[in-house]
């Protein structure tokens, strides 16, 4: 399956050679380019601007003749100002959900072609080969401008002529203006997810055959155990609470992932000896079809797991901490490995340097795996890999500080968008596709524990926020446009939220306190 990249083509530049130059020289209108093989448009605001894909590359330039590399700091210091349009007049375009086929105008504005005799006129017997399809993520770097009514009401030459730059306007694209909802009157319907009279920790929401799995642990059974509750798209209940664990140790850090046939689940087991990460597989009705040992039964430690199912691929991608192979039990590595039918894959990756509790998070992106994670200075780090499980690229560092901590991520597949807390506060980052941060990071607002995720249109972030979860949306270029939004509404203390999508639907839940144990909760909302 293709993936939307950064023009990385021209056969991985073996056959193109770019000449040298410095960004000082650089003039509106060159393509740069660093020691990745990614091509950028630099225009006349200064700024360089992203291709989304090889297509939209093709109706401006043939082949790469002329791209001017630099340095890797050089094309840092370039801020980018958003993804390059379609040429005008070159190719028809329209977005799978919607059967509207659109000519191209300049500066990125699409213009109906309401009936096939036009198209015919326009583009000739054929124009049905010259239409292409506008990932759905990069719809909204386009303008719908007037209908073509008649044959009469575009040119294709002309408007090729008119359209000199890749950009939709040549300046930073503005964000849609997004009515703005009170912070204290938002509606979730929320629900009791659990609340049973036990201390629950570690909740976990994952999206599950049309809803969502809520995971945690508690000691309802003598000694922290994992559960689990099916929640539907409306927050109410399915089925009772399922026991994962039945172990006579410590069992927590539970988390999931659905394939669309089966749930599996990871968790963290203690013993004298070690701390092991257990797999569990069941059928979309709650069936175990499988449980056992997932990492090395050497001794050593394995904490933290994350799992993220790529349907590209038809792979999970699975990370965890382990100082199996580290002189001290205190240090260790973070390891990703692939996994098919709940069986590993392949050798183990090793990723960053030893530490303390990295904490690592991954997603699926296109046929790749993002992983970020927190080294023990305190820095946030990202690193790309491949479906070989393979490093794609260099390790990046997201954000550098003495208690940046926790961080999370979701994948835009185009973008990455990476949370954390420092000090008290909660930062977002906006990542391109190989993980070059793109702008500096931006402040939600005060809090701690957030966590993020992508809906097919803005970034949702849920953090804890004094005594309440809190909400905040960052637009598909970073822009934080609303925040602060009061999810639980509570005079209780809430705490240690977390987020999933499913469809049009964001689900959330999180931890209420209640006399001495606490509930847990659950809310949705469709996404408007």
């Amino acid at each position: 399956m293709k993936k939307i990249f950064l023009i990385i083509f021209c056969l991985s530049f073996v056959f193109c050679v770019a000449p040298m130059a410095r960004a000082a020289d650089l003039e509106a209108g060159d393509l740069i380019k660093a020691s990745l093989p990614a091509v950028y448009y630099y225009s006349t605001d200064g700024r360089r601007y992203v291709f989304p894909n090889e297509k939209t590359y093709n109706t401006w330039y043939e082949g790469f003749a002329g791209v001017k590399t630099i340095t890797d700091a050089e094309l840092a210091s370039i801020q980018i100002g958003g993804n390059a349009v379609y040429r005008a007049g070159v190719k028809l375009v329209k977005i799978q959900t919607d059967p509207k086929v659109y000519a191209v105008a300049k500066d990125g504005v699409l213009r109906w072609v309401k009936t096939e005799s036009i198209a015919v006129a326009l583009y000739g017997a054929d124009w049905a080969q010259k239409v292409e399809d506008i990932p759905d993520a990069f719809f909204t770097n386009y303008t719908v401008g007037s209908d073509i009514a008649s044959a009469g009401d575009y040119e294709p030459a002309t408007e090729k002529a008119s359209d000199t730059e890749p950009v939709s306007t040549g300046i930073t694209p503005t964000e849609p203006v997004v009515p703005q909802e009170p912070a204290t009157v938002y509606s979730w319907n929320i629900k009791e997810v659990d609340n049973d009279t036990y201390l629950h920790k570690m909740p976990e929401l994952s999206a599950f055959n049309g809803g969502f799995i809520a995971s945690w642990n508690d000691d309802r059974h003598g000694q922290s155990e994992v559960l689990y509750q099916k929640v539907n798209n409306t927050a109410g209940l399915e089925g009772v609470i399922q026991r994962v664990s039945g172990n006579l140790t410590t069992s927590d850090s539970a988390v999931s992932a659905y394939d669309g046939n089966f749930l599996y689940i990871l968790w963290e087991d203690s013993s004298i000896y070690k701390r092991i990460i257990n797999l569990q597989k069941r059928d979309s009705i709650g069936n175990i079809t499988s449980d056992g040992l997932f990492t090395s039964s050497t001794i050593g430690t394995a904490r933290y797991p994350d799992i993220a199912w790529n349907g590209a691929i038809n792979t999970f991608g699975v990370v965890w901490w382990d100082t199996k192979t580290s002189g001290d039990s205190a240090r260790g590595k973070v390891i990703f490995k692939r996994m098919e039918n709940g069986l590993k894959v392949g050798d183990d990756l090793r990723i960053g340097e030893e530490t303390t509790d990295a904490y690592p998070q991954i997603v699926s992106s296109g046929e790749d795996f993002g992983v970020v994670w927190q080294e023990e200075t305190k820095k946030i780090k990202f690193v790309l890999v491949d479906k070989n499980s393979a490093l794609v690229g260099t390790e990046k560092e997201v954000y550098t500080t003495s208690v940046a901590v926790r961080p999370k991520i979701a994948s835009s597949e185009g973008t990455f968008g990476v949370v954390w807390a420092d000090n008290g506060e909660v930062y977002f980052a906006l990542l391109d596709n190989q993980g070059t941060a793109i702008g500096a990071p931006q402040s939600i607002g005060v809090g701690t524990d957030p966590d993020v995720a992508w809906t097919g249109e803005k970034f949702y972030v849920s953090y804890t926020s004094g005594i309440d979860i809190s909400l905040a949306k960052v637009s598909k270029i970073g822009n934080v446009f609303e925040t602060g939004i009061n999810i639980s509404n509570s005079s209780a203390e809430s705490t240690s939220s977390s987020l999933a999508v499913n469809g049009s639907v964001v689900g959330v839940i999180w931890l209420e306190k209640s006399d001495n144990s606490n509930k847990l909760l659950g809310a949705v909302e469709t996404i408007k």
